[in-house]
């Protein structure tokens, strides 16, 4: 009976962790807030926080963001690794604390802060061992895709030089592509947004990077990003 009610509380979590992250990219920003408000409860804290500053990220890249919302993400984000009473997610806190903060740093063209991050990154990555982390595999692939996109960027900018770079670069997208025909709709996701912006803005390959944001706009009608990426790169 008590495994029964493990495994429904756990399918329900799943059901509102993708319901909520449906309505993030879909751009449905004011609805996710409700969502993740009512069901705190079923997420868990370390959920609702990760869904929550997902949330207010994408509230912050909005074309017509209001004011307030970037101090609202930064505060969130100052205390995210630190809002845990559960010592055994203190890394992965971390590794995600510090990938927002990255993407802040490079948004704002913060590029001598965004090279501290990085090496924190780095640290981050190789001490998390995903047979360790007692999440379920869906998530644990959310892990995979965070090395391979780091293992990508590392061997674009690193100035150590190394004849393998660009076969390891290739091994990463192909690898990303692979995680863009997964099941899981949050790791699917996620892999079509980067590799689409890594084919656009670095490889050059505008045709594959079109695809990629072609299929995001269809399963985010909502999308105002998406649908000005592709209305940019169809010009």
């Amino acid at each position: 009976m008590l495994t029964v009610s493990i495994n429904s509380f756990s399918r329900e979590r799943e059901r509102v962790i993708n319901t909520a992250f449906s309505l993030i990219y879909d751009g449905k920003y004011k609805e996710a807030h409700h969502e993740i408000s009512v069901n705190h409860a079923v997420l868990g804290k370390f959920y609702a926080d990760v869904l929550t500053i997902d949330l207010l990220w994408w509230e912050l890249v909005e074309p017509d963001q209001s004011g307030d919302i970037k101090n609202q993400f930064l505060l969130f984000l100052e205390k995210f690794d630190s809002s845990s009473s559960d010592k055994s997610d203190d890394n992965l806190r971390q590794l995600i604390k510090n990938s927002y903060l990255l993407r802040y740093q490079l948004h704002n063209y913060n590029f001598i802060r965004a090279v501290s991050t990085r090496n924190t990154l780095k640290t981050l990555l190789s001490e998390l061992h995903p047979e360790e982390l007692n999440f379920p595999e869906d998530r644990i692939k959310l892990l995979g895709l965070y090395k391979t996109l780091f293992t990508y960027f590392d061997n674009l900018v690193n100035p150590l030089f190394r004849k393998n770079k660009k076969q390891i670069r290739q091994d990463s997208l192909t690898q990303m592509n692979i995680y863009c025909k997964d099941k899981d709709l949050i790791v699917k996701t996620l892999s079509l947004y980067f590799l689409g912006k890594i084919y656009l803005k670095i490889e050059k390959e505008r045709n594959l990077g079109i695809n990629c944001f072609t299929e995001l706009s269809q399963c985010y009608p909502g999308n105002i990003l998406f649908r000005d990426i592709l209305e940019q790169y169809h010009q």
